[in-house]
């Protein structure tokens, strides 16, 4: 995945396996008390942003949609194996 820029080029072991992750925040969520307030509170501090307004975004964007990335630069080690 990081190969083809789909993942970012970090280390490889800061990547591990979640699991469904979203049902288990969904339950811990729905079962606290604290943890359900925090919730609405964080729900009242969402804001819409209009990325396609934004060209650099929009210019990041357009260049991560190839495979590989088109920045190569962003993945020094994938550039290192293919130097081997």
């Amino acid at each position: 995945a990081i190969c083809i820029g789909l993942l970012p080029d970090v280390d490889r072991d800061k990547f591990f396996y979640l699991g469904n992750a979203s049902m288990l925040g969904c339950q811990i969520s729905l079962s606290d008390v604290d943890r359900f307030r925090d919730r609405v509170k964080v729900r009242q501090l969402i804001t819409n942003l209009e990325l396609a307004e934004n060209t650099e975004f929009m210019s990041y964007y357009m260049a991560s949609l190839f495979l590989p990335h088109t920045d190569m630069s962003l993945f020094p080690s994938v550039l290192d194996k293919l130097a081997e």
